[in-house]
């Protein structure tokens, strides 16, 4: 089962939060910056149509809450050289309770990055189903390159 949808518009990457102490405050609060929160809400609103148009996801999601079930890839396309990719990544958690239950349930994830001024930029998501991982991908393609794993010492 695959759930897909873009989200136009320049991706924001996750700013860490801001943290001040009120005028006549003794405690901290932290806040998330609003460029961050909006492009977060923005993400949802997206993903809760794109699983508006999937009845069957929203079934298959709520019905299974426990286990690693999902693979999600994410590809970002920004206009500019601006951001790391692990702070565009942390806009999975949007996700949650949305797409999926809880992120935990993410079982392999892909992230990747286009720099390109004459591209939209956008979010491209996608996010599918999968069964339990016995070998890893990268297992997968350094096997078929000829690699073998060490042997295991038993002593």
């Amino acid at each position: 089962m695959r759930l897909c949808f873009v989200i136009p518009g320049p991706p924001v990457p996750t700013a860490r939060p801001r943290v001040f102490i009120p005028k006549g405050g003794r405690f901290p609060i932290a806040t998330t910056p609003p460029k961050t929160r909006e492009y977060q809400e923005r993400v949802k609103r997206f993903a809760a149509a794109a699983v508006q148009q999937e009845p069957a996801w929203r079934t298959f999601v709520f019905s299974h809450t426990k286990g690693r079930l999902f693979r999600l890839h994410m590809h970002f396309v920004i206009p500019a050289d601006r951001g790391d990719l692990d702070n565009f990544a942390k806009v999975a958690d949007s996700l949650n309770g949305v797409v999926f239950a809880d992120d935990r349930q993410v079982s392999q994830s892909l992230f990747s990055l286009l720099v390109d001024k004459r591209d939209e930029p956008r979010t491209e998501v996608l996010v599918e189903t999968c069964g339990v991982v016995t070998v890893p991908p990268w297992m997968d393609c350094a096997m078929a390159a000829g690699w073998t794993p060490p042997a295991e010492n038993v002593s």
